[in-house]
């Protein structure tokens, strides 16, 4: 990023890796697996995709977010691999017993994960300036990839979308929190056997 742009020249293995996520070949189908991505989300919402149900189109703005995030993702993939403190990106890791899979943004070159999240100016600061430390959700998927991977470090990447600033956090494999994404797999896949869905969280008033 600090280079001139006469010198941006992406190297041909950040070339390929970006036509191939732009032709969707590193796409894998949900149903039938738990996403690591997911494992913050609504449980129902969790087993409904294991399930394959059908889902909803976006409204324009998450989908003007969600691409924004997109193209972010490509970009630190494309500068990483070509300058070399990534290996591979769009990391494809699986555990068949507890039927869950995903892609890792990229694997780092001592080894790590690599996860980007981009995030608006006001999520950006809790983060950064108020917490001071990824968001539980986030740190839930990224202890499903270190289980899935057997990676003991992780690096969790908070971009701000707003500004382009960003800040790394370096995360050690939690025994506790691994526990946790064990439980909560288990219980998701007691619940697709069952064919039943958990129970609906009452929404409660501000």
């Amino acid at each position: 990023m600090e280079l001139p742009e006469s010198e941006q020249i992406y190297s041909p293995q950040a070339i390929v890796v970006v036509v191939n996520v732009l032709s969707k070949k590193y796409k894998h189908d949900r149903p039938g697996r738990f996403s690591p991505s997911a494992m913050g989300e609504c449980p129902r919402r969790i087993v409904f995709g294991y399930a394959g149900a059908p889902q909803e189109a976006p409204d324009l703005d998450n989908q003007e977010m969600m691409d924004h995030g997109s193209w972010g993702h490509l970009k630190w993939q494309a500068e990483g691999l070509t300058m070399g403190y990534m290996k591979e990106a769009e990391v494809w890791v699986h555990n068949k017993e507890l039927r869950c899979g995903g892609s890792m943004d990229a694997t780092l070159e001592d080894g790590s994960n690599f996860e980007l999240k981009t995030a608006g100016h006001y999520v950006y600061q809790r983060v950064v300036g108020v917490e001071g430390w990824p968001k539980y959700e986030n740190l839930l998927q990224d202890a499903t990839y270190q289980l899935l991977a057997d990676l003991d470090m992780s690096s969790i990447v908070y971009e701000n979308r707003s500004s382009g600033q960003f800040h790394v956090y370096r995360i050690h494999r939690d025994a506790q929190i691994e526990h946790e994404v064990i439980a909560r797999l288990t219980t998701y896949g007691k619940f697709a056997d069952d064919l039943q869905l958990p129970t609906l969280r009452p929404i409660l008033a501000r």
